[in-house]
């Protein structure tokens, strides 16, 4: 179970880590500082600074886990993409369009909290 959990949260962070990291990259290289991001506290130029930080962050902490390096800096990550989806999708303000799309939200935050759960598992193995 603690092989899959582990499993899970790489796969899980991967994807999200370059997907974060490549749409501050873009935002950086374009120069779009009039970014905004619903479920993300931040906006503008502070956001496209931060997506690319916490993907770069990302990366290199799913990285180094897997290389069984820095398992705590993979757990502080986990936990603060499960600290941003529950607060972007319970808290931001954010309107769905329907009922639909908020559990579509809320499967996202039920995800990162496994994935979470797979970080722990992997920093305490």
């Amino acid at each position: 179970m603690k092989l899959l959990l582990r499993l899970y949260s790489f796969i899980f962070h991967l994807p999200l880590a370059f997907l974060l990291f490549a749409i501050g990259a873009f935002g950086l290289i374009d120069g779009a500082y009039n970014m905004n991001i619903d479920f993300l506290p931040w906006s503008g130029k502070t956001l496209v600074y931060t997506l690319a930080g916490i993907g770069f962050v990302g990366l290199l902490s799913v990285y180094q886990a897997i290389k069984g390096k820095m398992k705590f800096l993979f757990a502080l990550y986990a936990l603060i993409v499960l600290v941003l989806a529950v607060n972007g999708v319970l808290f931001s303000g954010h309107r769905y369009a329907d009922a639909n799309a908020f559990y579509w939200a809320l499967a996202y935050v039920a995800g990162a909290f496994v994935a979470f759960i797979g970080a722990l598992t992997h920093m305490r193995g």
